[in-house]
């Protein structure tokens, strides 16, 4: 508190001026407490002298009687002014308390002022700024009120130990409108206590590193670190948890090592300067496996197990939009190619063969199937992206297990050889020595790489001349967007450099593994094996290649041996999709990856 000493009922105050201007005293008083401490309510007596100030003990009231507004704010009316403006909030919350409330401190500031004119009607309202200078620009100013009446308590979110600039503007039913004198307050020094500024690291899988910064201890009494599911907490109803409570207001640290899941957590720091006197941090969101890939979303599972009997491939577009998939249905005795929005996860079209052999993503976005008839002819169409209408259909006299299309031609494979075909006519117009089951491009390196019994041959996309073989018993070959060409095996996968095929690295998968690939662009390598050391009979894990770091595990994939598992990510390796085939039925997942 300033420095006071009793004087009969008065007590002298020394403290800091605030520039208010009072009329005909030439002179400028006001009133600031030392070291920021709360104060009682201020009456200035303007009769003072000596340099001190006299206040009425019992009832201190900040009294401002001005007829010229301060800091050059524009001409107002000499006989309208705010007469008095007092802090009549709670600075320390024990008011609160002596009326049997809660004893929590809060801001507040009563107004008046006189009427203009007597016997005339006004409308007044009530402006406040944090700068000066409001009747020459109101619209910098906060309009807090229109009201008939001469006094108004301003409780709007006023913040502590702040100065507020307030004018009211009167408007009569007839004539001009007049603006009051301008007076500065400044609100208490805050009674609550200053929490730390809270942050957060990520560290292993799904586990986050909480700190925080020293906390005032000039009132600090504990502080409890909050966690939620629902943002806000501060203001929030939503259930929390209590993480820690501490007595100790110095920096911290906690490790919240509890997650098991994926979603967002919220947290805050609550510190506390007594019953009902509460100040909170800022929040911080941590999300688990937020800047790794994090498998979200598993929600395509499809029909059921009397409809679809196996999913054996399935083909995402270059766009990413769409996804293809093929199934055999036992039922109906044939096969179906139908497709989802990746988008959406709703389907769209779908068409029926009786058995279907491959499926290939034009460069325009229209889709080659490869089939044959209930007659066993061998056909190929052209069905459009949407899988509402053929758009060309062409018949062979073999089946045409594997389909891929380069500036040379299409690739056909058949019968120890593939045929070329010219996009347009889809003509036989070539072949080369190479039966394959997998074939991918890299258009800015002219590369092709089909994959035959023998390894992966390396191709120039523009003529289709050998360049070389990558030798290895392969069962599948994807084209990484780092340049690298990934050849999977049942055990492992190696990948090499897609235009001198040097060798760069490989990866050995754990017993029973059933699918893997690789998120372009990411170079993340994802494969789905079985455990036997929890309960979930499959899980996914995910290990970076570039720097040789094992990610972690997602759990909960379900079992369906049989037909064996399919992953296809998309082009820019946001989402990956997997097809789960059984012996009885299949599912189809859509695993959403987050950066």
């Amino acid at each position: 508190m300033p420095q006071k000493e009793a004087v009969n009922s008065w007590w002298h105050y020394y403290g800091k001026t605030k520039n208010v201007k009072f009329p005909g005293a030439q002179m400028e008083t006001g009133f600031s407490r030392r070291n920021n401490e709360p104060g009682p309510r201020v009456k200035v007596d303007t009769v003072c002298t000596g340099g001190a100030m006299r206040f009425p003990a019992l009832f201190i009231i900040l009294s401002v009687l001005c007829f010229a507004a301060c800091y050059n704010a524009g001409p107002s009316s000499p006989d309208f002014f705010i007469t008095s403006i007092e802090f009549t909030g709670d600075s320390t919350g024990l008011d609160s308390l002596s009326r049997g409330a809660a004893s929590v401190p809060y801001c507040a500031f009563t107004i008046e002022w006189n009427a203009p004119l007597p016997d005339t009607r006004f409308e007044y309202r009530v402006y406040r700024s944090l700068e000066p200078g409001i009747e020459n620009n109101p619209e910098s100013a906060e309009e807090l009120t229109v009201l008939l009446s001469t006094l108004w308590v301003d409780s709007d979110e006023l913040e502590w130990n702040t100065d507020y600039y307030y004018v009211v503007k009167a408007i009569p039913s007839r004539g001009g409108d007049k603006w009051s004198n301008e007076v500065v307050v400044q609100t208490p020094a805050s009674p609550f206590p200053a929490p730390g500024e809270l942050s957060y690291q990520k560290f292993l899988f799904k586990n986050c590193l909480l700190s925080w910064e020293a906390c005032s201890d000039s009132t600090f009494q504990s502080a409890c670190l909050l966690r939620s599911w629902q943002e806000d907490i501060e203001h929030s109803n939503y259930p929390r948890d209590t993480l820690l409570i501490t007595t100790d207001h110095s920096a911290g640290q906690f490790s919240d090592s509890t997650i098991t899941d994926r979603f967002p957590r919220y947290y805050v720091l609550a510190v506390s300067a007594g019953e009902d006197i509460v100040s909170y941090s800022n929040e911080v969101c941590f999300t688990p496996g937020a800047d790794i890939p994090w498998f979200l979303d598993r929600n395509f599972g499809i029909y059921e197990a009397n409809v679809i009997d196996y999913t054996d491939f399935g083909l995402v577009s270059r766009d990413s939009r769409r996804v293809y998939f093929h199934y055999w249905n036992d039922y109906y005795n044939s096969g179906t190619v139908r497709g989802i929005d990746a988008v959406s996860g709703n389907y769209f079209g779908s068409m029926n063969y009786h058995r279907i052999f491959c499926l290939a993503e034009r460069p325009d976005g229209s889709v080659l199937v490869t089939y044959m008839n209930s007659d066993q002819s061998y056909h190929m169409c052209n069905i459009s992206e949407d899988i509402s209408c053929v758009l060309q259909t062409a018949d062979f006299d073999r089946a045409l297990s594997c389909v891929f299309e380069t500036p040379a031609g299409i690739l056909c494979s058949s019968e120890n050889k593939a045929l070329v075909l010219d996009p347009s006519s889809f003509e036989v117009i070539d072949s080369i020595p190479y039966e394959f089951t997998s074939a991918v491009s890299f258009d800015n390196l002219n590369r092709s790489f089909v994959l035959t019994g023998s390894g992966v041959k390396a191709l120039t996309s523009s003529s289709l001349e050998y360049l070389g073989t990558i030798n290895g018993s392969y069962t599948n070959i994807q084209a990484g967007l780092d340049g690298n060409l990934y050849c999977f095996s049942e055990t492992g996968v190696e990948w090499y450099n897609a235009e001198d095929l040097s060798f760069q690295g490989n990866y050995a998968f754990p017993a029973n593994t059933r699918g893997a690939a690789v998120l372009p662009g990411r170079e993340y390598l994802v494969y789905l094996y079985h455990r036997t050391d929890v309960a979930e009979d499959y899980s996914l894990d995910i290990y970076d290649m570039q720097n040789g770091e094992f990610m972690g595990t997602v759990g909960g994939v379900p079992s369906l041996i049989g037909w064996g598992v399919f992953l296809y990510p998309s082009r820019d390796g946001d989402f990956l999709w997997g097809f789960l085939s059984g012996n009885a039925c299949s599912t189809i997942d859509c695993f959403s990856v987050t950066l």
